[in-house]
């Protein structure tokens, strides 16, 4: 056993020398009988130190109790190493050198005497209850003697204290606390009253100073409830609810579908280092300030937490989103000891219904722990507060969703990235992700190589990119599959530097002095894309570069979100609208002039979103388009107070909304210009009162992006999407006599998923307001079969459908990319017997089918050698002459009509001319032009439009 933290760093100086306690934080759990004060050894002696044991959190303290120790003395602390020992009986490792039973020292010196006379800060009482604060630590005795306190109600009559319980509740670790208040319990005031509360001499600090002429009087107002996140199941404010929690439990339908409590880990292995996305829903305001105290389970190491940069999450540079003011995080605090992270708010005050959504980095995660995803038990949770500046409480008893840590395993991937010369490309970013470990990113060393270890068997994904815009990123994901036999592979990808350039102008409103708008400019195609961050000019005009691999590219301009963590809040509102992406093609020269102008989203169209009870609704897509086509649309999410405001200019738009698990809802016309600047629309969905829940595993983690359908016999049916922990809501109509029930779910990768075993998921009822919940699916490999075979290149969409034997759909079997070599394995259930499976496969590269693979049986064992072939690909050439004016682009669309397989390009028209290619593989093919306001156009040259490759 080992000493793998303390409260205090060895060798401190200026410490307070009214620390309370002193903390050790050991990598075993502890033989609690032998940590007892006669194996502490403190020099100078402190007297009657009482030791206490976290169990959990496998930690212990040394606490002082009403004594201190001097001023400006050099302290040392020594555990007995031959008497301390783990759960296991092992003694202390005191020197970390692998052998037991040698002692640990800790030494330390403290500051100066601290004469500070103390205050109380701040009350919170209910009717049976008062919090009171106080600006230092507290002598115990002093403060939880009834007779030094003084109650008097607003006429001046006493309350009788004698039978009131007095307890002091200090939390701190070193010389900082989280708490430091008198709880005063068994009261029995009337509710909204006025009381004053006297602090008599016989209360003192710690430091043995008595209470002066200020700070010793403080007015307490009763009010309904200390345990504010607990109320009742919809907030109330001003007659309109708010789906902000459902009485505190997170799990409830409206809570999940709406505003989830979410703190989970990015990367979820055991003992390693990952960060954390939080999801914080409030029902209180918290001033600027004022602080979040996130406490994480014992085993967890919180000492390194801090903020992911803004540069990293777009997240960290407004906590709130769409909620009112720019709010951030101005400091992270952190107790390893208590397992608490302190974050202090900034830029103002939360309203009293925000969102708050962060990114944390530098947690260091727990031994493994699985969640019971159908039981709903096991793996770990995070509880969160929040406080005021001075620690008066806010927000309380809030406890995230469950998630789970994963054991390590003995596999391993080994990825390698090079030049095309066979060099070793440096800080290259590699990623791999699958279902039980989430994305876990590294970067490549000096020799282009990068090692993740503790993998357990199963499917990841890899991709790579360049560690800077001089080399080329690989858009295809390689798919590799560690098993039992096989447990340990290198991948190799080549990233080609890149020597062509595009560049041009972009023009803009004005940026006002010291604004810093950023927007990102890629160029895509299926080969690759290329992308950078762009930080707008103050004077309305901006020059870019982009560097780029030969290919034809789709070039354009979008809102630059940093998100490498969380990628599920609110998205910032745009200060412009993107224009038109260009189509251009890139052969042996770099290209100038392609500019982009910016319209000003100076006008603003405001979005409520209600339930048919006028409860607002959070987490709602937004989105307004032009419906005569063109940019200038916007999209957004709503708050946690229900509205969103879309930037657009002037034009008409027709707005929406949408979010999975509710119906469908009528769009809105509306027409934004000068005289209507800021219009207002409510959008109303018909939500149901009952609902259908449950989680979808691969049958022991949670599966993502799993479309759930439930539709009734009485034509009622809706739809839904699992999230990051598998679970789906969908709200229901309930109560209907004679109606019945049954769900379907279906993966992307693996098709149609079969229920738990035991769990109904057919024909069943659901009454009017009930909330059922266990409706739970999984992937078992056990009973699944494979198809597997080639397509010829990589990066082609290959799906399969269950047909009966007159060829009919049954369902959806799943879907994949080939891999790099051009090879795909679909995983999907057994056909029925007497059905079979079909096999399309979609390349980008001829904008169409490669065919379709049929009678395909696995009804009784897996198939292979199911293989495409992929046709030689042409060159078209296309030229325009004579566009009308005022038209900027024209669709070009080539269709074989017997295979339906072709392509499509949109050109750019410039001085009423346009040209460009397209690749086709061989056969006949009708071409036609799509000119907006004149409809569709053949070729003059075949002039039937019909010709062959």
């Amino acid at each position: 056993m080992r000493v793998i933290g303390t409260s205090i760093t060895n060798g401190a100086t200026g410490v307070s020398y009214l620390t309370k306690e002193i903390g050790f934080m050991v990598n075993e759990p502890v033989l609690f009988s032998t940590v007892s004060p006669a194996n502490i050894i403190m020099n100078p002696v402190i007297p009657g130190v009482i030791v206490a044991y976290n169990i959990g959190a496998q930690t212990f303290s040394v606490n002082f109790g009403n004594a201190t120790m001097t001023p400006n003395t050099t302290y040392t602390l020594q555990l007995n190493g031959a008497d301390v020992r783990d759960a296991a009986n092992n003694q202390l490792d005191g020197n970390s050198d692998g052998i037991g039973g040698d002692n640990y020292s800790l030494s330390f010196t403290t500051g100066a005497e601290d004469n500070t006379v103390p205050q109380m800060q701040w009350a919170d009482c209910t009717a049976l209850r008062c919090l009171i604060g106080f600006n230092i630590a507290m002598q115990n005795s002093t403060v939880m003697n009834s007779t030094n306190w003084v109650l008097k109600n607003a006429q001046g009559q006493l309350v009788n204290l004698n039978g009131a319980n007095f307890r002091y509740n200090f939390e701190g670790s070193g010389q900082g606390f989280s708490k430091n208040e008198l709880e005063i319990s068994g009261l029995n005031l009337v509710s909204a009253a006025s009381y004053t509360l006297v602090a008599q001499g016989g209360v003192k600090g710690l430091n043995k100073v008595s209470f002066g002429n200020t700070g010793n009087t403080i007015t307490l107002n009763a009010h309904g409830d200390y345990n504010k996140f607990d109320d009742a199941a919809v907030m109330q404010a001003g007659g309109t609810g708010f789906y902000l929690f459902g009485g505190g439990d997170v799990y409830s339908a409206n809570m999940k579908a709406f505003s989830p409590v979410s703190i989970r880990p990015f990367n979820k292995k055991e003992l390693q280092s990952s960060a954390y996305g939080v999801n914080l829903p409030l029902t209180q305001s918290i001033p600027s300030g004022g602080k979040i105290i996130l406490t994480f389970p014992g085993g967890f190491n919180v000492t390194n937490a801090a903020m992911v940069a803004t540069n990293r999450s777009s997240l960290n540079s407004d906590i709130n989103g769409a909620g009112t003011g720019t709010l951030t995080i101005s400091s992270v605090t952190t107790d390893n000891i208590n397992k608490k992270v302190t974050l202090v708010t900034a830029g103002g005050a939360t309203a009293s219904n925000d969102y708050l959504h962060l990114d944390l980095d530098g947690i260091v995660n727990g031994t493994a722990s699985t969640v019971n995803w159908n039981g709903g038990t096991g793996g770990y949770t995070v509880s969160a507060e929040a406080r005021t500046a001075l620690g008066a409480p806010l927000e309380s008893n809030i406890v995230s969703e469950r998630f789970e840590i994963t054991a390590a395993g003995a596999g391993q991937i080994t990825v390698n990235v090079k030049d095309s010369q066979n060099a070793g490309i440096q800080n290259a970013k590699v990623h791999i992700e699958n279902f039980e470990t989430g994305e876990v990113k590294q970067t490549t060393d000096i020799s282009g190589q990068t090692v993740f270890i503790g993998l357990n068997n199963g499917t990841y994904r890899a991709w790579v990119e360049g560690p800077n815009e001089n080399y080329s990123n690989i858009l295809n994901i390689r798919t590799i599959e560690l098993t039992q036999g096989n447990s340990s592979k290198t991948e190799n990808f080549t990233l080609n530097s890149l020597s062509l350039t595009l560049s041009g102008t972009i023009t803009h409103p004005g940026i006002s002095a010291g604004g810093n708008v950023e927007v990102e400019l890629f160029a895509g195609s299926p080969n690759g894309w290329f992308s950078k961050v762009v930080t707008l000019e103050n004077d309305g005009s901006t020059n870019f570069a982009l560097k780029a691999g030969a290919g034809e590219y789709n070039v354009g301009i979008r809102q630059s979100l940093k998100n490498e963590f969380s990628k599920t809040a609110a998205l910032p509102t745009p200060e412009f609208f993107p224009p038109s992406e260009k189509k251009i093609t890139l052969v042996n020269q770099s290209l100038t002039g392609i500019d982009f102008t910016l319209g000003s989203a100076n006008r603003t169209i405001n979005v409520i979103v209600k339930d048919q009870n006028d409860n607002r609704l959070n987490g709602v897509g937004i989105w307004a388009y032009n419906p005569r086509g063109g940019s200038g649309g916007a999209w957004g999410q709503t708050g946690a107070d229900g509205t969103a405001a879309l930037k657009v200019a002037d034009g008409e738009y027709t707005v929406g909304a949408s979010k999975p698990g509710l119906p469908n809802t009528a769009e809105q016309r509306v027409e934004v210009n000068a005289g209507n600047s800021s219009p207002t629309l409510t959008i109303k969905f018909s939500k149901a009162t009952a609902s259908i829940a449950g989680t979808i595993t691969d049958g022991s983690n949670p599966m993502q992006y799993v479309s759930v359908t439930c539709f009734s016999n009485k034509g009622f049916k809706e739809s839904s999407v699992t999230d990051s922990t598998g679970a789906y809501t969908l709200f229901v109509r309930g109560g209907l006599s004679g109606e019945t029930y049954t769900c379907e779910a279906s993966s992307p990768q693996y098709g149609r998923l079969s229920a738990v075993t035991g769990v109904t998921i057919s024909n069943f009822t659901v009454s009017t307001t009930e909330a059922i919940t266990g409706k739970n699916f999984e992937y078992n490999s056990t009973t699944f079969r494979t198809i597997m075979g080639s397509v010829g290149q990589a990066n082609v969409s290959v799906w399969a459908e269950e047909v009966n034997a007159s060829g009919n759909f049954v369902s959806w079997g799943g879907g994949v990319n080939s891999d790099n070599s051009g090879n795909y394995k679909l995983y999907l259930p057994p056909n029925t017997v007497g059905n079979s499976y079909q096999i399309h496969a979609w390349s980008p590269s001829i904008g169409g089918e490669l065919g379709v693979l049929k009678n395909i049986d696995v009804s009784a064992g897996n198939a292979s050698n199911k293989n495409f072939t992929l046709p030689t690909l042409r060159t078209l050439t296309i030229a325009l002459t004579n566009v009308p004016s005022g038209i900027s682009k024209v669709l070009i669309d080539v269709m074989n009509p017997t295979t339906n397989m072709g392509n499509n390009t949109v050109l750019k028209v410039t001085n009423g001319v346009a040209s460009g290619t397209m690749s086709l593989g061989d056969g006949s093919y009708e071409a036609r032009a799509s000119i907006e306001g004149f409809g569709q156009v053949r070729p003059d040259t075949p002039n039937n439009g019909t010709f062959t490759l």
